[in-house]
This record gives C-alpha cells, structure tokens and sequence, in this order.
C-alpha cells in the first residue's frame, strides 16, 4: 500500500468519527430540549372554562411565595454543573 492511500484511509477515518460526533450533539440536544418542553407542559394546568381559571388565579394567590422561591433556588442548584 502506497502512502497516499494510508493518507486517505486515516482521513476518511477522522471524517466519520468528526461526523458521528456532531450527530451525537445534535441528538442529545434535541432530547434535552424535548424534555425539558415535556416536563413544562405538564405543570401548566388544563384551562377551558372561566370557573378553571377562577380555580389557578386562587390558586396562585394562595400559594406560600417562599416555598416556591426554595424549590427554584433548588432547581438551580441542581442544574449548575
């Protein structure tokens, strides 16, 4: 085997690992940006009538500020690396 296809066999080889490793990326963003929408979604309450919305705005005006502010500090935490 000449040099210039040791050359091109290291390259193709590079390339494909280059590649894989920008699919990678690209499919682990998608999934943890999929995620985190799902996970949204599914605190937002169902609204369809005016007695539905009756219900969330009491139940924000009664909820204790200080436990939520907690949860967020912990969220936050939690997602710093």
């Amino acid at each position: 085997m000449n040099m210039t296809k040791k050359n091109e066999i290291g390259a193709l080889t590079e390339l494909v690992i280059i590649v894989i490793g920008v699919l990678a990326l690209v499919v682990g963003y998608m999934w943890l940006k999929n995620r985190n929408t799902m996970e949204v979604a599914n605190l937002v309450p169902n609204i369809e009538s005016r007695t539905d919305l009756d219900s969330a705005s009491k139940d924000l005006d009664s909820a204790d500020t200080t436990q939520v502010d907690k949860e967020l500090n912990q969220l936050n935490s939690d997602t710093n690396f």
